[in-house]
């Protein structure tokens, strides 16, 4: 992970995301913030997603860190 990337996941808080989507976003933003706080988190290979989802495309972050 590159520096800027580090930081820039530093900064970033899910929860006031969400808070602001649920707030100021789409109907449809809406609607998928709620499809995946209501869904199943799985936990595979230090990464956490939701059931329905691909590792790859939709991991929510990393739960262990790597060297």
């Amino acid at each position: 992970m590159t520096d800027e990337l580090a930081k820039a996941a530093a900064g970033f808080n899910v929860r006031t995301y969400a808070k602001y989507v649920l707030k100021e976003g789409t109907r449809d933003e809406k609607r998928a913030i709620l499809e995946r706080l209501l869904s199943n988190f799985v936990l595979k290979d230090g990464l956490i997603s939701t059931a329905d989802a691909h590792h790859s495309s939709s991991s929510l972050q990393r739960a262990t860190s790597r060297s």
